[in-house]
């Protein structure tokens, strides 16, 4: 498959929003933009 989108997202101190908030860009991209990767960061947090 090839990638025609490639989202990341820094997640530094947010495990009490990130489920929600990757659910909600997982769907979107399902629906516009088949072929996309979504990459979280974590980097420290505490």
């Amino acid at each position: 498959m090839t990638l025609s989108l490639s989202i990341v997202v820094p997640a530094y101190n947010e495990g009490a929003r990130l489920g929600k908030s990757l659910c909600s860009i997982v769907t979107y991209l399902n629906k516009y933009a088949p072929g996309s990767e979504l990459i979280v960061v974590d980097d420290g947090s505490t």
